[in-house]
Order: structure tokens, then C-alpha cells, then sequence
């Protein structure tokens, strides 16, 4: 079959040499000519052939300016992302120290510098050393007179370190604390994202900082030129978690000395649930927010109350939550639940409500409170068909007075106040769709588990967010402000332990993956996929490429394996894959 390999235009340089040079080791056919689609965007603005040669292997480059599917060839590199991948067993257990893991059983070369085996660096520097400069490349190169006695310096700040969530936010400071170390002979050739960066240490550093000259900050050239004049000193002060440091260190020969900043401060946030250190995976702003809210809503009011956010993932438990933990405001809910079908009613109940109902008349249950019970439309829809007592709980003191009116027993007082006086006084307590809007989601489940007698059951819905699927799809409601934390089994598990309950997992048959994949991806474009905006291609080849990779995380080992879940509560758990809605049931021992 035909092979080619295809870049999106938002992939950056050094991203790019690294999966093509996986591809190259692991998945291309050298006896079969290779399709090359090297889209151009805004960060790669010139072809392959006008940055590079590449005396390895001959492609066919093809220009484009999108990422191609062809379902006639075979992708490369379609289980490849950015990293350099490795053989299982060709580094030692437990070797990953200098980025994240994505699954803790899984070892990486990525940023590990001089460590990396020397079996291992031989390999992948055959294709480095093949990957030259081209003729314009090598002419700005050649502009630098590099000083003998010099340190190259990777700065990634500005405005490309936070788009793209690479590290932490540090400030300059900290690589001016490093530079300041080294006596003051010696010079330093400075690969800097933006002008204020780059001004602010030739102020700092007078006289001692050398740059390509008249350096574009926009330019592809000039980018792939500072990755070669980066890599020629002997010693580097490379930017944590950036690909182009550490493809500037393998274009040198891998020979440099390397002072990472910037990964110290990212793990000391520790994860809400167990308390153990975390990770950025994400740099959230409040334009990018903003942004996914025009996909939602057609209008989207500018002085919407939304800071900037980290996403963090706990390295424990999974939990993936927001940096500062800090949900929503009142301006921001009152215009958010303005939407319609943002409640659910009494004519429209969720799928929990008659789940919850029916085991309450089944087993026998006296008393349950609902806690953010809004007016009181789960209330109600109880009290038509069981005679138990029922209380509400919420601090909007609007919708308290609308559950009042249809004569239902509410309290207006918050969780923590109310708990004081009704200890152990429950035998169900129940919250739909809190958990993940809360705060201190540990201290929610505390709060309710101290309102239950022994053996008492509390139950809370959520969306179940696999963490894998990120990558297909994803939508701002499921984001901080209005989502503070995303949930799925291992972080659920770490929940219950930390309350000494038991759990099960309860929830409707899962939908077709198909069928989940096309409803989210509605919802991704409502209502920019109705307009001429977003082309019915466009849309077909998303739901094509996001259904195969769902299909496949969803199928997989790791899920068949890991999920029990139930289709009624107190029901034998089965495997399966989860519905994107679940209740958790926790029972007070």
C-alpha cells in the first residue's frame, strides 16, 4: 500500500523531526517512495526542502496547508506523536526522570539528554546528523560569528511558552539566576521566542549576548538556523519541556553539557483528592476559554468574569484539575445556566432520577436530602411515587423560595453549616452534577458522608472524562470555570479511599461509540458547524478521525480491564466501557 506521512500547520518544527524520525525507525517501508505533506502555518511558514536536506531517505514533499487522511495509504506515523519512540526494554525501568510520563509502566528518551544509552542515541543520531541545513539556513547561519568562550541559552517565553503549555510559567528570572552563575567573560548566544525576552537580557547581560542578526521572531529559517547555533557551544541552558532545546542539543551531536530551567516549581501543587504531586498538561487562558465558548454559544458576553488557568494532572490518581482551583462566578453562572435545557425537569428528568427512585422504593429507604438542589425539580419528581422524607439543600436563595412554593422542606445555608446539626440523620444523600463544579470536591464528600447513617448510601453524577480522549475531543463545558475537576476511575477509587467508603460506578448502557463521537462533536461545533464557517468535510473527516481513535481507547485492554460499572445500584458490576454520565455510589461503612 502507498505510504505517506501528513503534518497539521499548528505542529511545530521540532515536533515534526521527531515523529518523522520515529516513522523513519519503526513504521516507513525504506524500499517504497514516501507521499510528505509538510503543511505551512504560522509556526512553519517554509517548505521542508527550503529548511532542510535529508540525504537518508528520498520524500515526495507535497505542498499543502492542512493535515491529509487518505484512506488509500498507509499514515507513518499515525500511532506516533512527538516523541522519540523506543523499543519496550531498550532503557532500563524506571530510566524516565526528565519529563512526565504518559502511563507510568511507559519509559522515554524525551528530554533526558545526556543520559539517553549510548546504543540509543547512536541510532536516532544517524537521522540527525543526516538533517542539514539547507543553502538559506546555513547563509544565516554563517551571519553569527559565535565567541569561543560561550553558552547557548533556550528562552521559551512569551507568547508561544503558554499557548502551548510547554512547563511552567516561570519567570525570566529564573534564567537570569542560572546565566548569573557563569563568570563574567563568558558570552552567551540567546535563541529567544519574543523581543521582550530577548531586550530584557541584552539589558541585563550588556555586551555579553550574541543573536542571529536582524533575527525574524516569525521566520521559519531563521528558527531552524537558531537550532544549529544553538547546538554548536559546549554547554546549554535549555527550556524545560521544549522540543526545540533538545533538538538544537541532538543537531550538536548531543555533545553539550545541559542546565534545565523551569521544571521545579510545576510540582509542588499537589492534587486535591490524595495529595500528591501533579503536572501541567495544559496552559488554559482566558482567550482560549473564551474562544471555545463562541463553539458553544452565539453569544459570549466580553466581560465574562474567566481568569487564566493551568490544567493539572494528578501523577497519583489521574484526577486532572484546574489551576487555581477557583469555579465559576455568580455574573458567569447566571449566564451560563441561561441556556436552555441547562436544568433538567421534572418533564425532563436526567437518567439518575428514576434510577435513584427506583432503588429507593425497592429497599426501603426512610429519609434523603438532596444537596444543590436548585427549585427542587428532583425533589418533586420523588414525592410523586414515594412517601419518604425529603429535604433540599441550596445556597441560591431565588431557587430555595421557587422549591419552597411547591411546598418542599429546603434549607438556604451552606453544606458546612447545615452538617453541624444533622449528623448521621440520612439515609441517602444524594448531589447531581457538583462534584466536579466544587472547589474542595474531598471536603464536599466528606461533608455529605457525615449526613448519612451506617450504611447509608451518597450519590453523585458527573461526566465521565476518560483522560485519553482529550486528545479526540473535548468541549468548554467540561473546562474550568464551569468544571474544575474531570473524573474517571482510578481518581474516583482514590476518592472513596480517602473516605473510607466503599463505591460502585452505576450508569446507562453505553451508546455505540460512533453515536457518542457525532453527538460530542455536535456539540464541539454548535453552532459554527451549521454555518459556512466549518465545512461538512470538515466535520466528516474530524468525526472519522476521532471515532477510530475513541473507538480504539475505548476498546482497549486497559479500559476492558480497569472499568466496572453497573447498569442499576447495588447490581453486580460488569465490564464495560463506560456512557459519558455515570453515578458514583458510595456507601458509608
Amino acid at each position: 500500500m502507498k505510504q505517506y506521512i501528513s503534518f497539521g500547520p499548528s505542529a511545530g518544527i521540532c515536533n515534526r523531526i521527531k515523529r518523522l524520525f520515529s516513522a523513519l525507525r519503526f513504521n516507513v517501508n525504506w524500499d517504497e517512495p514516501l507521499d510528505f505533506y509538510w503543511s505551512q502555518g504560522e509556526l512553519t511558514n517554509h517548505s521542508f526542502s527550503e529548511l532542510f536536506t535529508f540525504d537518508l531517505f528520498a520524500f515526495n514533499e507535497i505542498y499543502c496547508d492542512t493535515k491529509v487522511l487518505m484512506d488509500d495509504a498507509k499514515d507513518v506515523a499515525a500511532d506516533i506523536g512527538w516523541r522519540l519512540k523506543i523499543k519496550e526494554h531498550e532503557v532500563p525501568e524506571g530510566f524516565t526522570q526528565a519529563f512526565r510520563k504518559d502511563k507510568e509502566n511507559e519509559e522515554y528518551i524525551d528530554f533526558e539528554y545526556e543520559r539517553i544509552p549510548s546504543d540509543i542515541k547512536k541510532i536516532y543520531m544517524n537521522y540527525f546528523d543526516a538533517l542539514r541545513p539547507s543553502k538559506n539556513v546555513q547563509k544565516r547561519i554563517e551571519s553569527v560569528k559565535m565567541p569561543e568562550n560561550c553558552v547557548s541559552v533556550h528562552v521559551r517565553q512569551g507568547r508561544y511558552w503558554n499557548e502551548f503549555s510547554r512547563g511552567t510559567k516561570d519567570s525570566i528570572c529564573s534564567f537570569i539566576d542560572v546565566m548569573s552563575t557563569y563568570p563574567n567573560n563568558v558570552n552567551f548566544f540567546l535563541a529567544a521566542a519574543d523581543e521582550t525576552t530577548s531586550e530584557v537580557l541584552k539589558k541585563e547581560f550588556s555586551g555579553r549576548i550574541v543573536e542571529l542578526p536582524e533575527k525574524s521572531f516569525t521566520d521559519s529559517i531563521d528558527a531552524v538556523a537558531e537550532l544549529y547555533l544553538l547546538g554548536m557551544t559546549n554547554e546549554l541552558i535549555a527550556t524545560y519541556g521544549s522540543t526545540f532545546s533538545e533538538v538544537a542539543w541532538w543537531l550538536g551531536g548531543g555533545h553539550q553539557k545541559v542546565k534545565i530551567i523551569g521544571n521545579v516549581e510545576e510540582w509542588k501543587v499537589k492534587c486535591p483528592v490524595c495529595k500528591q504531586d501533579s503536572q501541567v498538561i495544559m496552559d488554559y487562558s482566558r482567550g482560549r476559554c473564551m474562544d471555545m465558548y463562541r463553539h458553544l454559544y452565539r453569544e459570549v458576553p466580553e466581560n465574562l468574569e474567566i481568569c487564566d488557568y493551568l490544567i493539572r494532572k494528578c501523577n497519583h490518581c489521574g484526577l486532572v484539575f484546574a489551576d487555581p482551583m477557583k469555579g465559576g462566578s455568580q455574573s458567569f453562572y447566571s449566564w451560563v445556566t441561561s441556556h436552555d435545557n441547562y436544568y433538567p425537569t421534572k418533564e425532563h428528568p436526567r437518567w439518575e432520577w428514576g434510577e435513584i427512585r427506583s432503588y429507593l422504593k425497592n429497599h426501603h429507604v426512610t429519609s434523603l436530602l438532596e444537596v444543590g438542589c436548585g427549585t427542587g425539580e428532583f425533589l418533586d419528581f420523588l414525592r410523586e411515587e414515594l412517601n419518604i422524607r425529603i429535604t433540599g439543600l441550596d445556597t441560591t436563595t431565588i431557587s430555595c423560595q421557587k422549591a419552597e412554593e411547591k411546598g418542599l422542606n429546603v434549607y438556604n445555608i451552606p453544606l458546612e453549616k447545615y452538617v453541624l446539626e444533622h449528623k448521621e440523620k440520612y439515609d441517602c444523600v444524594t448531589a447531581f452534577h457538583l462534584l466536579e463544579h466544587v472547589e474542595d470536591p474531598l471536603g464536599l464528600l466528606k461533608d455529605m458522608m457525615r449526613l448519612l447513617k451506617p450504611n447509608g448510601l451518597c450519590i453523585l453524577s458527573f461526566p465521565y472524562s476518560d483522560n485519553r480522549l482529550n486528545q479526540c475531543f473535548t468541549t468548554a463545558n467540561n473546562m474550568p470555570p464551569h468544571h474544575v475537576t474531570r473524573w474517571e476511575y482510578s481518581s474516583i477509587k482514590a476518592l472513596s479511599d480517602a473516605v473510607g467508603a466503599s463505591f460502585e460506578l452505576v450508569g446507562p448502557e453505553a451508546n455505540a461509540v460512533k453515536l457518542d463521537v457525532v453527538s460530542d462533536l455536535k456539540n464541539e461545533f454548535f453552532p459554527v458547524y451549521n454555518n459556512a464557517e466549518v465545512s461538512d468535510m470538515k466535520l466528516f473527516i474530524k468525526s472519522v478521525r476521532n471515532w477510530r481513535r475513541s473507538k480504539n481507547i475505548l476498546h482497549s485492554q486497559r479500559t476492558r480491564e480497569n472499568i466496572c460499572i453497573s447498569a442499576h445500584i447495588g447490581e453486580e458490576p460488569v465490564m464495560r466501557r463506560p456512557p459519558w454520565f455515570v453515578m458514583v455510589v458510595f456507601r458509608k461503612k
